[in-house]
């Protein structure tokens, strides 16, 4: 499914990118609740490994180079020539889409699927299901998409909206954050969070959290702080 997700985003087949965005949206509600039958069913159904891969694979495309577009030709008398190259049609139905659109639904579906991966985690009730996370996914490649929405905010880049790159970055963030409590020993979350500090304080001083006690269970519920709510004013 990844690669063809990869490729549908590329040549513009919403049918496909948005059936996968509803598909892990409609599991993420299914284990709301929580819903604990359909937590441990999902999990052994290989949601958590496809997740992985898509956050090891789907990353921001940089804009086109506008020199690109355009081939200078000299004519014999010097004079230079500008001929734009247009891009292919798109056939079958297909979208045309232009590099930001497409780092949309990148961003839309790596969001789906953080969100029903925080659905895993809604009132767990033991250890079973974070220790499968924790083992099962590559934080290092979670912490790197975190560590490049938080650089394409700084350095204002234009592949995607400042509120988009916040929203993806402090999702990776939450979800972090939520299993550090489960990784006791160190091995997982917190050398990533050390390894990409910048991009993890920005979204630390970002973060709110409430606990609530669910049958004797203490759980953590983040939510994002307007920037009024930072300390020291906005970073």
């Amino acid at each position: 499914l990844e690669p063809e997700l990869m490729e549908a985003i590329q040549v513009g087949d919403l049918v496909v990118v948005e059936g996968a965005i509803r598909g892990f949206l409609m599991l993420g509600e299914a284990m709301r609740g929580p819903n604990h039958a359909n937590q441990d069913s999902v999990a052994h159904a290989g949601l958590i490994d496809l997740g992985d891969r898509i956050f090891g694979k789907v990353y921001f495309e940089e804009p086109p180079n506008p020199s690109s577009k355009k081939m200078n030709l000299k004519t014999p008398s010097s004079r230079k020539m500008s001929i734009k190259v247009e891009e292919p049609e798109n056939r079958n139905g297909l979208v045309s889409l232009d590099f930001k659109a497409r780092n949309r639904l990148r961003s839309r579906l790596k969001d789906a699927v953080t969100t029903a991966l925080l659905s895993f985690l809604e009132g767990v009730e033991s250890t079973s299901i974070p220790d499968k996370m924790l083992t099962t996914v590559q934080w290092s490649a979670i912490s790197t998409q975190m560590s490049k929405c938080h650089l394409a905010m700084m350095r204002g880049s234009e592949i995607l909206d400042y509120s988009q790159l916040r929203d993806e970055g402090i999702q990776y963030y939450f979800l972090m954050k939520y299993l550090l409590a489960y990784d006791e020993r160190g091995e997982f979350i917190e050398p990533c969070l050390v390894r990409h500090k910048k991009a993890a304080h920005f979204f630390e001083v970002r973060t709110g959290f409430v606990e609530i006690v669910r049958q004797t269970r203490l759980e953590r519920v983040f939510f994002v702080l307007p920037e009024s709510c930072i300390p020291g004013g906005a970073l």
